[in-house]
């Protein structure tokens, strides 16, 4: 199968999450609690996104090299309510 990326062009991905837990509706979530207290840690609590780019070699074949990059790691706020990924 190939892939239906085209080379050098631009990519747009929006994504709503949203993040319930029973009993928590509008509390803030660990992510927005660690944001406001100045101990952010990303890894924990965050939602995030993870590009991966994988490069091919100077015949057009696929090589074992990837660039990975994070895409707006950020924090989502509280339990319930909707967050726009982009």
């Amino acid at each position: 199968m190939e892939c239906p990326l085209i080379p050098e062009a631009t990519y747009i991905v929006s994504m709503r999450i949203k993040i319930e837990m029973e009993g928590m509706d509008g509390q803030l979530t660990p992510c927005q609690t660690e944001l406001e207290a100045g101990t952010f840690d990303l890894s924990k609590h965050c939602p995030r996104l993870l590009r991966k780019t994988m490069y091919l070699d100077s015949q057009g074949k696929e090589q074992n090299y990837y660039k990975d990059r994070w895409i707006q790691p950020g924090s989502i706020g509280k339990y319930g309510e909707w967050f726009w990924f982009r």
